[in-house]
């Protein structure tokens, strides 16, 4: 099975070795997976707060996967 991840351009800081995950990239994920194996496979640094969607939905990091699905995290943003 396949997953489509990519984040937004604020986490750069976070994941400079996998900075071309701003661009999206296919993943590999077993069945069963979920956001959070598929953040561990990618080698995203655990504890960053983000906002998580799946195929333009709002998910979480709990949230299973299936074949074709694409995740994008979103930093959270405040304002004044």
């Amino acid at each position: 099975m396949k997953a489509a991840l990519r984040i937004a351009a604020g986490y750069r800081h976070y994941v400079s070795g996998i900075a071309h995950l701003i661009d999206g990239v296919e993943c590999k994920i077993d069945p069963g997976a979920t956001v959070s194996d598929l953040l561990d496979a990618a080698g995203f640094p655990p504890n960053v707060t983000m906002i998580v969607f799946v195929n333009g939905g709002l998910a979480n990091k709990d949230t299973f996967l299936k074949d074709g699905d694409e995740v994008f995290l979103a930093q959270p943003t405040v304002g004044g």
